[in-house]
C-alpha cells in the first residue's frame, strides 16, 4: 500500500515542526507533470539514476558519483547537492499505543507531540548503547512515522516489537514503495522552495499529494529531505535537477558528511557507542523519566563519566577504516570513516578518541603513521 499523507519533519533540540498541507490546486504544474511524466511501469531505480549520469556502485546498488566527484563535493558548501538516500529506513507504527510505546523506548521527550509535531529521538538498549537514531512524525492520532539513515529497518522493527506486550502498537517497512532525495547544501531551502512552489524554512515541512519535503540543518548545512513514491521518482528527480541541485553520489557525500562531523549508521551510530560520545546530546530529555537505557545515560552524564568522544582525524598518509590508535604504547582510540575524496593532500575521517587523548591537536599513531585529533562543534549533527 502506497503511504499518502504523510508527514515527514526534521527537528533539534526538542523543536517540533508542523505539517503545511498544500492541494494539488497550490502547485498544479507539479502534479501534472509527475503524472504525465510518469509511464504505467516505472523503469528500475538504479536505471533511471543510470539514465541521469550515475556510475553505480552494484554490490551496494546506489550511485558512487556523476563524473566529477570534487565539484560535486563543492555543491555541498557552495550551492546544493542532490542525493539519492532511496533505501533508507522508513517505518509506519499504528496503534493506540504507539507514541505512548516509542515514549518508553528512546530518549527524547515523544509523549506530547500533537499531530503534525517530529522530533529527533535515540532508541537505546539496557546498557544505553545506540540501536538507532529516528526522526519521530506525529501523522496522525494513532499514526507515526520512523524515518532514519540506517539501511532497511528491521532492526529497528524487531527492537520495538520486543517491548510489544499488551499495548495496541502494529509496525511495518515502508522503505521499500518510498524513494528518498535530499538537497544538501546553502542554496537548498532556496532551490527545494523554488521548485515545488513553497515557502519552506527549517523544522517545517509541506506535502503535495504523495510527495513530502522536510526542511532542516544538517550540521553547519540546511538540508531539504523528498519522500515520494518509486513511481513518481523519475519526474520528482529531474524537477530538483532543472531548479539548480547538483547530482551528487555517495563519495562524496559521504566525504561532505564526515567534513561536517556527522555519524552515521554501521559506522558511529552502533551498539559500540551511547548517545553522549557521538555529541547527540540534543536528543535526550533528561527529565522525562525512565526509557530503556535512561539509568545509564545519565549516569554517565552526572558523574562526567564518557571514556571516549567523537573526534576528526586528518593525517597526510592514507587512513585505515578500522584502525586502532595508540599514544605512548597506550590504547587511544579508532578510526571508524574515511573519507573517500582526498582535498590537499589531508586525508580525514572519523573515530573515537579515548579521554586522555580527545584533546584538539593530539596526536596518534597506527602502523607506522601519525593521526591528528580535530575536536568537532559541540552543535547537534542533526537539528
Amino acid at each position: 500500500m502506497r503511504l499518502r499523507n504523510v508527514l515527514l519533519g526534521l527537528v533539534g533540540q526538542g523543536q517540533r515542526n508542523i505539517v503545511v498541507r498544500l492541494s494539488h490546486a497550490t502547485c498544479p504544474d507539479l502534479s501534472e507533470l509527475i503524472h504525465m511524466s510518469t509511464p504505467a511501469t516505472a523503469t528500475s531505480h538504479i536505471e533511471f539514476l543510470t539514465s541521469r549520469g550515475a556510475v553505480i556502485d552494484e554490490s551496494a546498488e546506489a550511485p558512487v558519483h556523476f563524473g566529477n566527484p570534487e565539484k560535486e563535493l563543492a555543491s555541498f558548501t557552495q550551492s546544493a547537492a542532490l542525493v539519492d538516500r532511496t533505501g533508507r529506513s522508513c517505518i509506519v507504527q499504528e496503534g493506540a499505543d504507539a507514541l505512548d510505546l516509542l515514549h518508553r523506548l528512546t530518549t527524547n521527550e515523544l509523549i506530547s507531540l500533537e499531530p503534525g509535531d517530529a522530533c529527533f529521538t535515540v532508541m537505546t538498549t539496557e546498557r544505553g548503547r545506540i540501536v538507532d537514531v529516528l526522526q519521530v512524525v506525529h501523522l496522525e492520532q494513532g499514526k507515526l512515522l520512523l524515518l532514519s539513515d540506517s539501511t532497511g529497518g528491521q532492526q529497528t522493527i524487531d527492537w520495538i516489537e520486543k517491548f510489544t506486550i499488551i499495548e495496541d502498537s502494529a509496525i511495518r517497512d515502508g522503505s521499500t514503495e518510498q524513494a528518498r532525495f535530499a538537497v544538501v547544501g546553502p542554496r537548498a531551502l532556496e532551490l527545494v522552495n523554488s521548485a515545488f512552489g513553497v515557502e519552506l524554512v527549517r523544522g517545517r515541512s509541506s506535502e503535495q499529494g504523495d510527495i513530502i519535503l522536510v526542511a532542516s540543518q544538517w550540521a553547519d548545512c540546511d538540508r531539504v529531505d523528498v519522500v515520494t513514491p518509486r513511481t513518481d521518482s523519475e519526474a520528482v528527480w529531474d524537477r530538483l535537477a532543472e531548479s539548480g541541485a547538483i547530482p551528487a553520489g555517495d563519495t562524496s557525500f559521504q566525504a561532505a558528511r564526515i567534513n561536517n562531523g556527522v555519524p552515521v549508521a554501521q559506522h558511529e551510530l552502533t551498539e559500540d557507542s551511547n548517545p553522549l560520545e557521538v555529541r547527540l546530546n540534543d536528543l535526550i530529555s533528561f527529565t522525562k523519566g525512565c526509557y530503556v537505557g535512561q539509568e545509564v545515560v545519565a549516569r554517565l552524564d552526572t558523574y562526567d563519566k564518557l571514556q571516549k568522544r567523537l573526534v576528526a582525524f586528518e593525517s597526510k598518509t592514507p587512513l585505515t577504516l578500522g584502525a586502532k590508535l595508540s599514544s605512548g604504547g597506550k590504547r587511544a582510540g579508532i578510526i571508524t570513516s574515511v573519507s573517500p575524496l582526498v582535498i590537499g593532500g589531508t586525508y580525514t575521517g572519523l573515530g573515537f578518541a579515548r579521554r586522555d587523548f580527545w584533546a584538539n591537536g593530539t596526536v596518534l599513531e597506527f602502523d607506522g603513521s601519525e593521526v591528528t585529533v580535530k575536536e568537532l562543534s559541540e552543535s547537534s549533527p542533526f537539528s
